[in-house]
């Protein structure tokens, strides 16, 4: 994926909990954390970790039960050739969704 696909991609999942919570806060000051929970990956606002939303229904089927559609799939389908996606989206970019130094 190309830098710009990325950003889109932690962009699109910012838009998505924004529009899901109604979060009043710019999208600019939202943070992004991911885990796995019961095979499910969910996105969490990382300053409330209450609200989260599972855009994977299955880590261990992949193409199956993909909630999501552009750059933000394209984004979940490559943490998901990882062995920790979350791990990956968590620790790979930084919150803000650009490549942490090192890791172009």
């Amino acid at each position: 994926m190309h830098q710009t696909q990325i950003m889109s991609g932690f962009s699109e999942l910012k838009d998505l909990l924004i529009e899901r919570f109604q979060i009043e806060r710019p999208r600019e000051t939202i943070r992004l954390h991911f885990t796995i929970n019961l095979d499910r990956l969910l996105v969490h606002d990382y300053s409330y970790h209450k609200n989260a939303i599972t855009i994977v229904h299955s880590v261990r089927q992949i193409n199956l039960n993909i909630s999501l559609k552009g750059n933000a799939k394209l984004l979940c389908l490559e943490a998901l050739t990882r062995p920790d996606p979350a791990q990956y989206l968590n620790e790979e970019f930084q919150l803000y969704g650009f490549f942490r130094l090192g890791c172009l």
